[in-house]
């Protein structure tokens, strides 16, 4: 099985994309607590690292799975580091799909930021096409890569669910506590599982040079930049992605199925 674990603002449906590229693959897509249809987590207090580790864990315990392949993005990137750091024989391959959140490096954009202190404050949320440009997806608006329907599919988990205001929760806690989140050499160093880094050249919230002093950093992990591509590099090029995450998991899921 192959676990997805999604960024912020969004929700499980995100990834429809690159699953269509996956046919015959068990693919496990859980909206983070307060995501989607989800219910809310109250993050005061939290620590997001224990927070990460436990909610991969849980997940995959509610499941009846010792072990799972994880491909994540963003601030599901980070989480999923949280998880394989603090149990690492649950993380059979990893697979980071753009720049994880607070990996050294990582910054938020200024649209990005202005984006969140609007939300923090009036509870909206920039429309889906101004939002997609800002993160480094402007060639794949203009030249239709991006459909239509993800792009009102934001636009609607924003406007008639509770996700903006429930991830407002989350965006305080890392306002006050984001640098003790921030990880590099020593946390990455501990990684042994295989891992595979598919980052957009465009990326906004840390380019190529960040890419890779994080697969340097990993005794076993390797790298594809793609032109062209932002923070969610998969809707620039799912079947491009999908051949690397077939390939890249190949061995894991023979091993499952034999």
């Amino acid at each position: 099985p192959v676990l997805f674990v999604h960024g912020s603002p969004n929700a499980a449906p995100k990834w429809a994309p690159l699953v269509a590229q996956l046919p015959g693959t068990r693919c496990l897509l859980p909206d983070r607590p307060g995501c989607g249809l989800s219910a809310p987590v109250d993050y005061r207090g939290r620590d997001v690292r224990v927070f990460g580790a436990d909610l991969l864990a849980e997940t995959l315990d509610a499941l009846g799975l010792e072990q799972a392949d994880v491909v994540a993005s963003s601030l599901g990137g980070a989480l999923a580091f949280f998880f394989a750091q603090a149990h690492p024989a649950r993380v059979r391959r990893l697979v980071q799909e753009g720049c994880p959140a607070f990996v050294n490096g990582f910054h938020v954009p200024a649209y990005n930021l202005m984006s969140t202190v609007i939300g923090l404050l009036f509870g909206t949320n920039p429309p889906s096409r101004a939002a997609f440009r800002h993160i480094g997806h402007a060639d794949s608006i203009d030249n239709g890569t991006i459909a239509e329907g993800v792009l009102e599919w934001r636009d609607a988990l924003l406007r008639h669910t509770d996700t903006l205001r429930n991830e407002n929760g989350l965006n305080r806690n890392i306002a006050r506590h984001g640098r003790a989140y921030r990880y590099g050499r020593e946390l990455l160093g501990q990684l042994a599982m295989p891992t595979l880094y598919l980052w957009g050249e465009d990326d906004p919230f840390g380019g190529a040079e960040v890419a890779r002093r994080a697969v340097a950093a990993q005794p076993n992990a390797e790298l594809h930049l793609f032109p062209h591509a932002g923070h969610l590099p998969w809707l620039d090029n799912p079947a491009a992605h999908g051949r690397r995450l077939r390939a890249f998991l190949q061995p894991a899921l023979a091993e499952m199925r034999a």
